[in-house]
């Protein structure tokens, strides 16, 4: 069973009703019926939602959404559609049946998303960004930033086209970082010391000050003098 099942059942009682709406005798009926099926189809498409992304999960990436228990209810609203017009708690008990199912969806594809894209992003070497020209190298963190806001959208936010263009990105800053090659021990202990927010003069030595000149990076390294 998928959203489109109970999609074509709920055509179906739609076409029942309007045919009843000829009469006189069916004019409540038929609106009742058009009304309960409207709601339904506004949960089935919440739902048909998170079926397209747990597609989209699984083809697009190595995550594999548990699709188990979507028919829940199926079977009963079947049955009971399948003898005439349903009656209101028939289409009440479907609707919050549907509502469980597409809740457990999401949180199962959130999950399932935030578990793989956050094992993508530890594999990136970004230590090797310093390694880069300026341009190309504001231009992957600014593709790094876009990746991890993409890795935290919620998924009553998440698309099949942020998939798609999450994995597109990923795959140009994998290439980019492979070809740079990486940077020398001494220069990543010496970043390190540089992160803190001050560090005095006399504590960089004139081998480190090389070294950046060396690495191209004494141009995005700055001194500021304190106040005397």
């Amino acid at each position: 069973m998928t959203a489109q099942s109970v999609f074509d059942k709920a055509h179906a009682l739609q076409s029942e009703a309007r045919r009843l709406d000829t009469s006189a005798k069916g004019e409540e009926d038929a609106r009742r019926v058009n009304q309960r099926v409207q709601e339904l189809r506004a949960t089935l498409r919440d739902l048909d939602r998170q079926l397209q992304l747990a597609r989209a999960l699984r083809k697009r990436t190595t995550a594999q959404v548990d699709l188990s228990g979507m028919e829940d209810g199926y079977a009963e609203f079947a049955r009971k559609a399948g003898n005439g017009l349903p009656k209101d708690p028939t289409f009440n008990a479907a609707r919050r049946r549907v509502e469980a199912v597409t809740k457990l969806l999401s949180e199962k594809n959130l999950l399932a998303w935030q578990e793989w894209t956050q094992q993508q992003l530890a594999k990136l070497p970004t230590d090797r960004l310093v390694m880069l020209p300026g341009d190309q190298q504001r231009s992957l963190r600014t593709t790094l930033r876009n990746l991890d806001a993409l890795a935290k959208r919620p998924s009553d936010r998440l698309s099949t086209s942020d998939i798609t263009e999450f994995t597109a990105s990923y795959e140009r800053v994998s290439e980019e970082l492979a070809e740079a090659p990486e940077p020398p021990t001494p220069l990543l202990t010496l970043l390190e010391k540089l992160a803190s927010d001050e560090v005095p003069l006399s504590e960089v030595t004139d081998e480190e000050i090389v070294l950046l000149r060396e690495c191209g990076l004494d141009r995005v390294v700055k001194l500021r003098r304190s106040g005397m």
